[in-house]
């Protein structure tokens, strides 16, 4: 299939130009319609996941632990997060989880 190029849009090439940005926006709505539905995160999650969704290290997680600025769940030694927290604080925000995040963590086990 060729594809037009248009290189400036004029009064006399507009159904043309028209016709290149229909598409265009049918490939992309191809594109999003093939895209998978996102992964749902579980509620609460271990440091390693906290990483790989921060894209911070586990130290720098724990300083900001160890300074009050980030909330964590500490079972056995190691830390765990409630996603929907973890992902407000990384947006800036510091709302509480919406539920008891211990309570969750100890009926999972």
């Amino acid at each position: 299939m060729d594809k037009p190029t248009i290189q400036e849009v004029t009064f006399n090439n507009l159904p043309e130009a028209i016709q290149v940005l229909l598409q265009k926006v049918e490939k992309l709505e191809r594109q999003l319609s093939q895209k998978q539905a996102p992964v749902k995160l579980p509620r609460i999650i271990p440091m390693a996941k906290a990483v790989e969704l921060t894209g911070r290290s586990a130290n720098a997680l724990r300083i900001q632990i160890s300074q009050g600025n980030l909330k964590s769940i500490k079972k056995d030694g190691y830390h765990y997060f409630d996603t929907e927290y973890l992902l407000s604080w990384m947006e800036g925000k510091t709302g509480a989880p919406k539920k008891d995040s211990s309570e969750i963590l100890v009926a999972s086990r």
